[in-house]
């Protein structure tokens, strides 16, 4: 929200391009002048399992030890039995996600097909801005807001799948127009880490204030 406020506070167009909820409204105009786009998109694990019907869909999930309407698996280790179907679970999350990029890059384009540039914030939605992009001959910035193969989920992955992803993650970022980070400590990592320039640190803090500003 803070970076669509400052690109409209510089000239330019906003939109920012969300993901539809129960009770959310299709598109709103915020205070800051940027546009509010949510998109529909089947984010349920159960994606993975397509094109089967909905009720194999159902019991496959059951099977493996998961709800059916999930959109992610809960956090924890499994206990007992369960540490089976884990790894199993783990894999129908991944190609979830996997497969979910081509539709979402869809709709993102579709949503946005005038757009001058896109923009990514963290791994998850890098592969979508980039087919995106890539199919409306736009640019893309991509904002690095951590190390991701060395956080949450994915650094308890097995090595040789995060090496993948690392490789991935750098071809990507090597198409893009630009590259953001939070830190300059996490700057100096990623242009390490992925042989890329380094990116220009962009600090999450509240607007400038001045000192003869009454009441900051």
């Amino acid at each position: 929200l803070r970076t669509a406020s400052a690109l409209v506070g510089a000239g330019h167009s906003v939109t920012i391009l969300g993901l539809a909820g129960p009770g959310l409204p299709e598109r709103e105009q915020l205070a800051s002048g940027a546009a509010l786009m949510r998109l529909p998109l089947d984010r349920r694990v159960t994606s993975a399992f397509r094109p089967l019907p909905p009720r194999a869909r159902r019991l496959l999930a059951r099977m493996l030890g998961f709800d059916p309407e999930a959109i992610g698996l809960p956090p924890g280790r499994p206990r007992g039995i369960d540490r089976l179907r884990a790894p199993l679970r783990r894999m129908v999350e991944i190609a979830a996600h996997a497969r979910r990029v081509g539709p979402w890059a869809d709709a993102v384009g579709g949503a946005a097909p005038d757009a001058d540039v896109f923009h990514a914030k963290a791994l998850i939605a890098l592969p979508v801005v980039h087919a995106a992009a890539r199919r409306r001959r736009a640019r893309f910035v991509y904002d690095v807001a951590d190390i991701h193969t060395e956080a949450a989920r994915l650094a308890r992955m097995p090595g040789g799948f995060r090496a993948l992803v690392r490789r991935r993650e750098a071809a990507w970022m090597r198409s893009a127009a630009g590259l953001t980070a939070v830190s300059d400590a996490v700057a100096r990592e990623v242009a390490q880490r992925f042989a890329v320039p380094k990116p220009v640190v962009m600090l999450n803090c509240p607007p400038r204030w001045r000192p003869e500003d009454p009441e900051p």
